[in-house]
């Protein structure tokens, strides 16, 4: 009889654990109510770890969070689950025009159509919304294992003095606080085996691959067959493809006379006639090996 006395004991209690751990859980996860119409933020978890997050996705090599603005930031995790390096932004919303004997300048998204309600875990994420100037955009991303797949594009409206270049933008910020009086030989060897390898194709279309090591200064060639980081994560490597059969271009900025650890952009361009997911695509992917070395990010 005392043996199933304890029994008994010992089921209340666990099942009492088990209803703490689902309430924790479901407080962890609260989030606000999907928003309905045209807002200007997307809505996001309110209480919890991801408070503040409009989405969540954790994959073997790197955990992905997007805010109420739409900016999806990937921080690459070790083999242990742990940040390693600095978080980028990956595949952005961030089209741009540009005014005749002018700069570019951005067209960035003013507002959200009937946004979903935060998720964790999701397989998709569609966002549709508008551009100032009400222009229509949509953005889909894709998750699997270790791949982010961003889809998207812009039509523009009747009126528009200039076109808009739809852009899914990644910047990677400084990698490095290196200041101005440090010596060369000492840049090189703080910045050893950080690089940044690309395949690119030149306005004849050949193709070459290239070589940046992250203490040069350096410019692009052209349009990106793939761009590759290596050295700032640890043993992760993150590469950038474009999608198959796209009508637009996968490529590279930094500003002039900068070197790679002072940040640089990868970006999909294309045009804003129309809206068509399956012919722009780009890729991100944070490979578990092939980065080599230990990041020393400060």
């Amino acid at each position: 009889m005392r043996t199933y006395r304890i029994l008994i004991s010992l089921g209340l209690v666990l099942a009492l654990g088990g209803l703490q751990a689902a309430s924790a859980d479901r407080k962890g996860s609260k989030a606000a109510a999907p928003a309905t119409g045209t807002v200007r933020t997307l809505p996001t978890f309110t209480e919890g770890k991801y408070k503040g997050k409009h989405m969540v996705y954790r994959a073997a090599t790197f955990e992905a969070t997007m805010d109420e603005k739409g900016v999806l930031w990937v921080q690459p995790l070790d083999s242990k689950e742990k940040p390693v390096g600095k978080a980028f932004i990956c595949y952005q919303v961030l089209p741009y025009f540009v005014p005749k004997g002018d700069v570019h300048r951005d067209r960035p998204v003013a507002s959200f159509i009937d946004p979903p309600a935060p998720s964790k875990q999701p397989a998709s994420l569609a966002l549709k919304g508008l551009l100032i100037e009400d222009i229509p955009f949509e953005v889909l991303y894709e998750f699997k294992d270790n791949t982010i797949t961003a889809s998207g594009g812009c039509e523009d409206v009747p009126g528009l003095d200039t076109p808009t270049n739809f852009r899914l933008l990644s910047r990677f910020p400084a990698s490095h606080s290196i200041a101005p009086n440090v010596e060369q030989d000492d840049r090189i060897k703080l910045l050893e085996g950080c690089v940044l390898e690309t395949k690119e194709r030149d306005a004849k279309g050949r193709r070459k691959t290239y070589t940046y090591p992250y203490h040069d200064v350096m410019r692009f060639a052209g349009n990106f067959d793939y761009a590759r980081v290596r050295g700032l994560y640890g043993q992760r490597l993150i590469e950038f493809e474009p999608g198959s059969n796209i009508e637009g271009r996968l490529c590279g900025y930094i500003y002039s006379g900068y070197c790679p650890w002072e940040g640089y952009v990868v970006q999909y361009i294309t045009q804003g006639k129309s809206i068509n997911l399956r012919k722009n695509r780009a890729v991100m992917t944070v490979h578990p090996s092939g980065g080599t070395g230990s990041s020393r990010s400060r």
